[in-house]
């Protein structure tokens, strides 16, 4: 496949190849949307407050909480009125169905950890983890994939493009959720 393993290497070539990753390369920076000071925490082994401010998960906006609560608060209205002037028990049961039903947004909105979990995780902890190696480039259909060090990252269009095949990066990524936070060329 013209992939070499990083294992592969003989221990001299893997430290050689390790100090060589120390520039900004352009393109990569703007197809993977980074900044020379996000590139240097990553390198440090740390997510940087741009990149975690970048992931974190959507606030819904305190508005769209206060509609959502208005739109609850009517239709529990409209259904136990309803339920007052016929009598009808199985309209408490549909109250109820409403008002779950009518709720679920504030608890999804509310609950960040239902958004990417192991995203999440790795931003709480901050760690970013390195691989070094050649890089290989795959495509199926509209699925692009890049490989260095035998790690695989599924990736856009856009950043697959940035990467040229058999040529050697350094690649900061999260770890357990896989996520490409920056890229460098070795020399």
């Amino acid at each position: 496949m013209g992939y070499i393993a990083n294992e592969a290497r003989h221990p001299t070539q893997r430290v050689r190849f390790a100090l060589h990753c120390r520039h900004m390369d352009a393109r990569l920076a703007k197809a993977l949307k980074f900044s020379q000071e996000d590139l240097d925490a990553n390198r440090s082994g740390r997510i940087s407050a741009a990149q975690r401010a970048a992931y974190k998960p959507p606030v819904v906006a305190s508005i769209a909480q206060w509609v959502l609560l208005g739109h609850f608060v009517l239709l529990a209205g409209i259904f136990g009125v309803i339920a007052i002037f016929t009598h009808t028990p199985a309209m408490w049961l549909i109250l109820l169905l409403v008002c779950g039903l009518a709720g679920l947004p504030f608890f999804v909105a509310r609950n960040e950890f239902l958004a990417r979990p192991v995203l999440q995780d790795d931003i709480a902890r901050g760690k970013v983890a390195r691989a070094c190696g050649l890089a290989l480039l795959t495509h199926e259909g509209t699925r692009y994939t890049l490989v260095v060090e035998g790690i695989a990252f599924n990736v856009p269009l856009k950043v697959w493009s940035a990467f040229q095949a058999s040529a050697g990066y350094c690649v900061y990524y999260l770890p357990n959720s896989r996520v490409l936070l920056t890229a460098e060329p070795l020399e």
